[in-house]
C-alpha cells in the first residue's frame, strides 16, 4: 500500500552504551535503563542501526520515570523477526507484555508495504515505524505495572490518553502527528458529525471492538494538559478499580458533564470549521457504496467489501450498503456511475477499465509504460492491482493507493 508520510530528523538523544555481546540467537546491547535484545534474524536495518535504537529508547524511560514518579528499574526490550513472532502468539498488534519486558515482532519496510513519496529516507521511516510500536509497549508495560492494570473497558480507554504523554520524539514519523492527533482530528470527527457524549464514549469504549478513542484520547489528554499528569494518574488508578462518573467529580471538583462542555468549548475555539478527516478513508466507509471490479479481482473486490463494512460498523457503528459489480456488468455505463455514486474502483492498469477510469476520474493520475503515474512517479508492474476511490460529483473525496 502507498501511503504518503511527513518526515523529520532529529539528532538522537545521548545515551552511553554499558555493554554489549551475543547470547546464543540474540545480540545484546545494555544501556542505562534498557537491555535491547536483537534476534539474529530480525531485518538487517534493525541490527545496524541497535545504538541509535537504544540511545532514543533508553533516553525514553527516563522521560517514563520522570512523568509518571516512577522508581527507576530496568526493562528488557525484544526485537524479533515476523515469523518467530507468529510462533509466540504476536497478531494484531506487533508486540507482547511479558512479565519484565516487551517483545516487538518487526516487520521489514517492503512487508509494511510502505512507500516513501515525500521523503526517499527509508531509514528514517523504519525507525519511526519501530519507535511507535515499541515506545507504545513500553508505556503500557509501566502503567500497568505501577499504576493500575484495566479491569475495565474506561479505564482501558483512559490508558491511551496516558500514554501520550511520553511519545515518540518530535522528528520521528508519527502518523498522528499529521493528523494533528488527538486535538485536532476529534474536532475534525466532531465537526463532520461523528461524536458520541463522553460518558459513552469512556463507560463503553470497547463495546463491540468501536474504536471511539479519539474521543476518549482528546479528552483525557486534555484533562492532563489542562489539570495536571498527577490527577489523571489518580484518577486512571481509581477508574481501574471501580469505574464510575462520579470520581470525575472527586478527583477534579467538577462532574463529568462540566468537564465535558470545557472540553468541547476548548476543541470549537482552537479548530473550529476543521475537517480534514472528511478525506478520509475510515469516513468513506461510512457511504453507500458502488464497488467496480476488473473480473479476475472478484476475490479482492469481496474482501474490500468485508474490510469497509466492518470498519464502518466498529467505528461509527453504522451498517452502509456496498454493492460488487464487474466491469463486464458496468458496460458503458462506467460514466454515470462515477457521476452519481461514491465508487470504489479494484483494477488492474493493463486493463480497459483502467484506462476509462483514468480519462473521467477527478483523481490526479495517468498513465505510464505498464503501469500508473501518481505524484509524478510512475509505478509499474506486469500484475498491478490499483484502488481508486472516486467520490460523485457533491463531493471531493480522492484515496489511491497501490500493491
Amino acid at each position: 500500500m502507498m501511503i504518503a508520510f511527513i518526515l523529520l530528523l532529529l539528532a538522537l538523544p545521548r545515551t552511553t552504551l554499558l555493554a554489549q555481546g551475543n547470547t546464543g540467537e540474540y545480540i545484546v546491547f545494555e544501556g542505562k535503563n534498557v537491555s535491547l535484545r536483537v534476534h539474529k534474524d530480525v531485518d538487517l536495518w534493525v541490527k545496524e542501526n541497535n545504538k541509535n535504537i537504544l540511545a532514543i529508547l533508553d533516553n525514553n524511560v527516563e522521560r517514563i520515570f520522570s512523568i509518571l514518579g516512577l522508581s527507576k528499574e530496568r526493562i528488557n526490550v525484544t526485537i524479533v523477526p515476523m515469523e518467530l513472532g507468529a510462533k509466540l502468539g504476536i497478531r494484531y498488534e506487533p508486540f507482547l507484555i511479558t512479565d519484565n519486558g516487551v517483545i516487538i515482532a518487526y516487520a521489514p519496510l517492503k512487508a509494511r508495504g510502505a512507500q516513501v513519496l515525500s521523503l526517499d529516507n527509508e531509514s528514517l521511516m523504519s525507525m519511526g515505524y519501530l519507535l511507535g510500536w515499541v515506545i507504545d509497549a513500553i508505556d503500557i508495560y509501566f502503567i500497568l505495572n505501577n499504576i493500575g492494570y484495566w479491569y475495565s473497558d474506561a479505564s482501558f480507554g483512559l490508558m491511551e490518553a496516558l500514554k501520550m504523554v511520553n511519545t515518540i520524539p518530535q522528528g520521528y514519523l508519527v502518523l498522528k502527528k499529521t493528523l494533528k492527533y488527538p486535538h485536532g482530528f476529534t474536532a475534525s470527527m466532531i465537526n463532520i458529525g461523528y461524536y458520541k457524549p463522553i460518558s459513552k464514549a469512556i463507560f463503553e469504549y470497547r463495546v463491540h471492538a468501536r474504536s471511539y478513542a479519539w474521543e476518549v484520547d482528546s479528552f483525557g489528554y486534555w484533562l492532563i494538559e489542562k489539570y495536571g499528569v498527577n490527577r489523571f494518574i489518580e484518577l486512571y488508578r481509581l477508574i481501574a478499580q471501580n469505574p464510575n462518573e462520579q470520581l470525575f467529580e472527586k478527583i477534579y471538583g467538577k462532574d463529568l458533564n462540566e468537564l465535558e462542555n470545557e472540553w468541547l468549548s476548548y476543541l470549537k475555539e482552537k479548530y473550529n470549521g476543521t475537517v480534514f478527516t472528511k478525506n478520509t478513508v475510515a469516513v468513506f466507509s461510512t457511504k453507500n457504496l458502488v464497488v467496480i471490479y476488473d473480473e479476475p479481482l472478484e476475490d479482492v473486490a469481496k474482501s474490500s467489501k468485508d474490510i469497509l463494512t466492518k470498519m464502518s460498523f466498529n467505528l461509527f457503528e453504522l451498517r452502509p450498503n456496498v454493492t460488487l459489480y464487474s466491469s463486464v456488468q458496468i458496460g458503458s455505463t462506467l460514466e454515470n456511475v462515477l457521476e452519481n455514486n461514491d465508487v470504489l474502483i479494484i483494477t488492474i492498469t493493463s486493463s480497459k477499465v483502467f484506462n476509462e477510469v483514468i480519462k473521467l476520474s477527478k483523481v490526479n493520475i495517468g498513465a505510464c509504460n505498464h503501469g500508473f503515474v501518481f505524484l509524478s512517479k510512475c509505478y509499474t508492474s506486469n500484475n498491478d492491482v490499483l484502488f481508486i476511490v472516486e467520490p460523485n460529483k457533491y463531493d471531493n473525496l480522492i484515496r489511491l493507493t497501490h500493491e
